[in-house]
């Protein structure tokens, strides 16, 4: 209750302590003085008109540097989503070698015939096999695993 009864006094102040008037005046030794109250009586003072600063946040300048911090955002997501689409594509197409290689593998271990570009078969010899063997198993490990 007592901080409720607090904010409302400061509510009910606070215009009166932002439009608080200024008066400037000359002291009897040439000085300016400056106060917030009406200098003694026959002394000739006059107000100051004192601009506030502009509040944070309401600045054409800040508006300005917010839209293009949204646009820059806006550039990173859409960056973002393009990269992690492209490395969907990439580890689909890696499936698809894996499951493949894995298919070799397997076949590499049954009886088989080697067909060469031109179309004609041939058998492997048992040395041929093994390197192939090797050399797909060493493939899966590097990209599969």
């Amino acid at each position: 209750m007592t901080r409720i009864a607090l904010l409302l006094g400061i509510a009910l102040l606070w215009p009166s302590l932002t439009n608080a008037e200024i008066y400037r005046w000359k002291d009897e030794n040439g000085n300016w003085q400056f106060g917030d109250r009406v200098p003694g009586s026959g002394s000739s003072h006059e107000e100051v008109n004192v601009k506030p600063p502009a509040k944070l946040g309401q600045g054409d300048s800040v508006n300005e540097i917010h839209q293009r911090t949204l646009r820059l955002r806006d550039v990173e997501q859409a960056e973002r989503k393009a990269r992690e689409v492209e490395e969907q594509k990439d580890r689909a197409a890696m499936a698809g070698a894996c499951r493949k290689a894995r298919d070799r593998f397997k076949q590499l271990h049954r009886r088989f015939v080697y067909v060469d570009d031109d179309g004609t078969e041939r058998s492997a010899s048992a040395e041929e096999v093994q390197d192939d063997i090797a050399r797909t198993e060493k493939w899966i490990k590097e990209h599969c695993e």
